[in-house]
């Protein structure tokens, strides 16, 4: 920050060092600032695509959903085949948080026509152009759609479907379905996992540490594949379990080749939805059978993916409507969780601004995860309670946190 504002201090009207600076505050959650910096830069030299889209992905995560879509269009008006622009364009319907139940309906339906015309563009255009698409797969993904609480199968079988077309135009070498080799009576099942999470994140702690510490070996052979930049215990506790462990950056090219010369059986990509490189390889046909799980609860909506690995105790009767995988109900919660030994930190209420008689829920998950519909929990609580409060984390983006108090407020 320091050399872009000396730059700035000798060269006041360099667009590139504006954008660049925006970067960096963006990463530290310091949106206004950011959108500050993009806006002076796209003053300066208004017609440099990027800086629109790098606009518009620090408004959507800020959810100035409107303002956001107008600056990934902005881009697309300078640019006219800008498939990350289009695709932020087409994701950014679907806001971080809602502000009343009507709005969920609105913004699927917003959602649902930018995503079909999107298809649509992609379906009609020329090989070369859906090729090239392929970079942006992944950058920007429905992630929040999963938070409407409904059954996304059909939107996301669109999304699935359309994204498989653009990755499959650029690899069509690793498209193609693969056949499932008969098992000699001593051979093990080789069975592969594919995660940008093999660290001390919730996709390593909750499903996959259980999965590959507890398998029966003299039944199976585990190759570990990890997509991610982060090592840690966890990283460390994972290369262990794997009989194979392959991480390090690489490219489409060098993980499909290097996943494809094992030979696998199976392949499991623990989650969709946040990493972009699962996601790019899970577009693609990497092992006979390929499978998915709840590491992000939401069907894939790939042709690529056979089966959805659930939990039974989870999932209701008609639970098969929504996902475009085989549904497999594993035994119970399906993983093996084991609780860490910690050793309590004592906090007092005052530390947190309570007053010793106040009864207090810890209410902590993201604000994202509370649907409005579902708010007259809380001062139905209060009602029947008297000194109660509600504690929950905040966002890194103060929109986002008062959106989610006026909703209280209105509630109460």
């Amino acid at each position: 920050m320091e050399v872009y504002e000396k730059v700035l201090s000798i060269q006041p009207d360099f667009a590139i060092t504006y954008n660049n600076l925006g970067n960096i505050l963006s990463e530290q959650d310091k949106f206004d600032a950011a959108i500050e910096s993009y806006q002076k830069a796209i003053k300066i030299q208004p017609d440099i695509d990027y800086i629109y889209c790098n606009l518009g992905t620090v408004l959507r995560n800020d959810n100035k959903i409107e303002a956001a879509v107008q600056a990934f269009e902005q881009a697309v008006k300078v640019t006219p085949n800008y498939a990350l622009a289009k695709f932020g364009a087409c994701i950014s319907q679907l806001p971080v948080i809602y502000s009343n139940a009507d709005e969920i309906a609105f913004r699927r339906n917003q959602y649902q026509q930018y995503l079909q015309n999107l298809a649509k563009y992609y379906e009609l255009t020329n090989q070369e152009e859906r090729a090239k698409a392929s970079e942006a797969i992944g950058t920007f993904q429905p992630f929040y759609l999963t938070y409407q609480g409904l059954n996304d199968r059909d939107l996301q079988r669109t999304y699935g479907e359309m994204i498989f077309q653009i990755m499959s135009s650029r690899y069509p070498q690793d498209s193609q379905p693969l056949v499932l080799p008969n098992l000699d009576k001593n051979q093990k099942v080789r069975i592969g996992i594919v995660s940008g999470f093999l660290s001390s994140h919730s996709n390593w702690k909750i499903p996959i540490k259980g999965w590959v510490e507890n398998i029966d070996r003299s039944e199976f052979e585990l190759f570990g594949y990890y997509t991610g930049d982060t090592t840690d215990s966890s990283t460390i506790s994972a290369t262990k379990a794997f009989d194979k462990f392959v991480q390090g950056v690489r490219s489409i090219e060098q993980w499909c080749e290097a996943i494809t010369k094992d030979k696998l059986h199976i392949l499991i990509f623990p989650e969709f939805g946040m990493d972009s490189m699962t996601l790019k390889l899970g577009c693609l046909r990497l092992a006979p059978i390929q499978m998915t799980s709840w590491g992000h609860p939401e069907t894939s909506g790939l042709p690529t993916i056979d089966y959805y690995l659930s939990s039974d105790l989870m999932e209701p009767e008609n639970a098969q409507e929504h996902y475009t995988e085989k549904l497999v109900r594993l035994p119970n919660l399906s993983i093996n969780y084991v609780p860490l030994a910690i050793q309590p930190e004592e906090i007092k209420k005052s530390d947190i601004g309570l007053k010793e008689d106040d009864i207090f829920f810890w209410c902590c998950q993201s604000l994202y995860k509370y649907l409005p519909n579902h708010d007259d929990v809380f001062p139905s609580i209060a009602k029947e309670l008297g000194n109660s409060k509600f504690v929950f984390i905040k966002s890194e983006s103060e929109e986002i946190t008062e959106r989610f108090r006026q909703r209280l407020n209105h509630a109460f």
